[in-house]
């Protein structure tokens, strides 16, 4: 695996995070909340989730998985409580296979090898056990996107004014095509993501972060976009 890679873990944890914050039912406050203390309650008694409101739906979502990861049962968790919220539907069912690779890698706090148990609903009425439904197609190549602590490292070291748009230039955006208006930095950096996977530029998180790397040769999180 060359320098820039990432591994089979690290791109499914991507996947989960994006499908999360593209499931009807999960996304807007709301939607969040009932996830969060649904998943809470599969946790065991009187658990309860602690996680840092952000304004991009989906920097939420990668704190959720990364939370969930480091803590004992906090996957399956995951998966059940989708299950709860999202009963028989493809998101579910995808969930479900997103988990069971990354409890295969060793996630879930450790507890590597295991698949989510049998389905069984908290609710006092018993939910529908889910049918077997098509898979979702192939997902966006994860290496397109930055990654939740890309996004936050970046916000950090070049906000989103000068220093931002030096750097992405440096990288090969059109300035014309650099993201204007009155936004803070992790919002910023989150639509430069979501435009390198649209095809802005061609391997443009690779390219961002070697630039980013240049100013800042120590920042491990930065060092991925070296080596190619």
């Amino acid at each position: 695996m060359s320098a820039g890679e990432a591994p089979d873990s690290e791109a499914a944890d991507q996947r989960l995070v994006r499908l999360l914050a593209g499931a009807p039912g999960l996304s807007g406050r709301p939607g969040r909340q009932r996830l969060q203390e649904r998943i809470a309650l599969r946790l065991g008694p009187d658990r309860r989730l602690y996680l840092t409101e952000y304004d991009v739906e989906y920097l939420w979502f990668g704190a959720l998985v990364e939370e969930l990861a480091a803590e004992t049962g906090g996957l399956t968790a995951l998966s059940r409580a989708v299950t709860d919220l999202l009963p028989g539907s493809r998101q579910a069912l995808a969930v479900a296979r997103l988990v069971s690779t990354l409890l295969g890698d060793g996630r879930d706090g450790g507890r590597g090898g295991r698949e989510p148990e049998p389905e069984v609903p908290c609710s006092p009425s018993r939910l529908p056990e889910p049918s077997p439904v098509a898979v979702p197609g192939p997902e966006p190549e994860p290496e397109l996107a930055l990654r939740t602590a890309e996004i936050r490292e970046l916000a950090l070291a070049f906000g989103r004014d000068v220093e931002a748009s030096l750097l992405l230039e440096a990288a090969g955006v059109p300035v014309e095509r650099i993201p204007t208006g009155g936004v803070d930095a992790v919002t910023f950096w989150a639509e430069v993501s979501r435009l390198f996977v649209r095809g802005l530029v061609a391997d443009g998180r690779r390219r961002v972060l070697a630039a980013a790397s240049a100013r800042f040769p120590a920042n491990p999180v930065f060092a991925s976009g070296r080596g190619r």
